[in-house]
């Protein structure tokens, strides 16, 4: 049996890493969804990022260095619970404001694993906006809403007549799904098992469940994510898609800015600003913004 002075006597790094919790794409704090941010010196293992993720148990946790400058991209880690990610809408955002804590900047460069992403910081009403620019939209299938919503487990009654069911990335691929109205997206209970395997198939990471009626009468579209580990109370990799699909559909002008509405029925609301623009056939200038907040900071220690 261990002692306490054993215990204590543990070989530990101490103060190894310092971390921020950040609400994202939040109005207020404890809104949002959450981020943990880790700053180190140390060359970490990806097993010892992994750890940390899962310690922390948010869906992602991001890795950058302590004192990284700002004037060059700076290369970011996004970790989720099941591994590192390419590329992440939420981890960006609010990493991005971690960066920019103190520093008179009005933009900065993110190094990821899809390659750089410009994030621009606007002030507003007192408080900063992060602006992401997320790469031109492809708009790679449109599936049979019989399909899908066998895949999701739902009635193809609920699916909006008046759109398609498609494919849209920005750098993670959505399969965008319409619904109805307000009643029906808040009231979805999908086959997690079922649409998993559907969205292998078709080569799509998530579906993302919207619909043109919302809470808010400021909002364009609500939102939900639900995905094999749960639901997602803000996804921003999602709203790039879902602005470029606004556009082609009608429900977003070119230039305009929109908002769109998730994590009501999680008790986590969140509110993200979309942009885009439409020359021709051609659709592109896709940008997602939010406000953050940084609620926690902390330092951890990792074993020898």
């Amino acid at each position: 049996m261990k002692t306490q002075e054993s215990i204590e006597n543990h070989n530990l790094r101490e103060n190894s890493m310092d971390f921020t919790i950040v609400d994202v794409f939040a109005e207020r704090p404890f809104e949002g969804n959450q981020l943990a941010v880790v700053r180190t010196d140390i060359d970490l293992t990806q097993e010892e990022m992994m750890s940390v993720t899962r310690e922390f148990g948010f869906s992602e946790t991001t890795f950058i260095k302590r004192n990284d400058p700002v004037n060059l991209p700076v290369p970011v880690r996004i970790f989720g619970l099941n591994g590192e990610m390419k590329f992440a809408g939420h981890p960006s955002i609010g990493t991005s404001s971690v960066i920019a804590k103190g520093k008179n900047i009005n933009s900065l460069t993110l190094q990821l694993g899809i390659g750089n992403i410009r994030v621009n910081i606007e002030n507003s009403e007192g408080r900063q906006i992060f602006e992401m620019e997320q790469g031109d939209p492809q708009f790679m299938e449109i599936h049979s809403k019989e399909d899908v919503a066998e895949a999701l487990g739902i009635n193809a009654g609920i699916i909006d007549p008046e759109l398609t069911v498609e494919t849209v990335s920005t750098g993670n691929p959505f399969v965008i799904v319409p619904i109805r109205n307000l009643k029906d997206i808040a009231a979805l209970k999908i086959s997690k098992d079922r649409s998993w395997e559907y969205l292998k198939q078709h080569g799509a990471m998530h579906f993302y469940l919207v619909s043109k009626e919302t809470v808010s009468p400021s909002a364009k579209l609500h939102a939900r994510m639900i995905y094999e580990m749960g639901e997602d109370p803000a996804t921003g990799s999602a709203a790039g898609p879902a602005a470029a699909y606004m556009i082609k559909h009608g429900i977003l002008k070119s230039r305009n800015h929109g908002w769109i509405e998730q994590g009501i029925e999680m008790g986590r609301p969140s509110i993200m600003r979309v942009t885009g623009q439409i020359n021709g056939e051609y659709i592109g200038n896709v940008k997602v913004a939010g406000r953050c907040f940084q609620i926690a900071d902390g330092k951890l220690s990792l074993p020898y």
